[in-house]
């Protein structure tokens, strides 16, 4: 056994024995998120982002088949959203919806 594999380290690892992994793991989900598909983050927008990367953080390990039944299913009961309907004719938001 090295000198490497006996040290622990403590001060990525809280007492309850949880540690910041996930957070790196979301992190790194969002970043590629941002350089594959949206390329440009408007603080406008930011409230959209973090809900599609909380949606897509929460079902990242479901099956394509529930997946789609989750999207087709939140579709068929959400009503028509103010903020994003006609956007293409000029209808944006108002204003910032987070404060950056």
């Amino acid at each position: 056994m090295s000198q490497c594999d006996e040290f622990t380290f403590p001060a990525f690892r809280a007492a309850d024995g949880t540690t910041n992994k996930l957070a790196e793991s979301y992190v790194s989900r969002f970043r590629r998120f941002h350089i594959g598909q949206i390329q440009k983050v408007a603080p406008k927008y930011l409230d959209h982002y973090a809900n599609e990367m909380a949606w897509r953080e929460d079902t990242r390990r479901w099956r394509n088949g529930d997946i789609f039944r989750d999207i087709v299913g939140k579709c068929a009961r959400a009503l028509v959203s103010r903020n994003c309907c006609g956007y293409w004719q000029g209808n944006h938001r108002p204003g910032d919806g987070l404060a950056v």
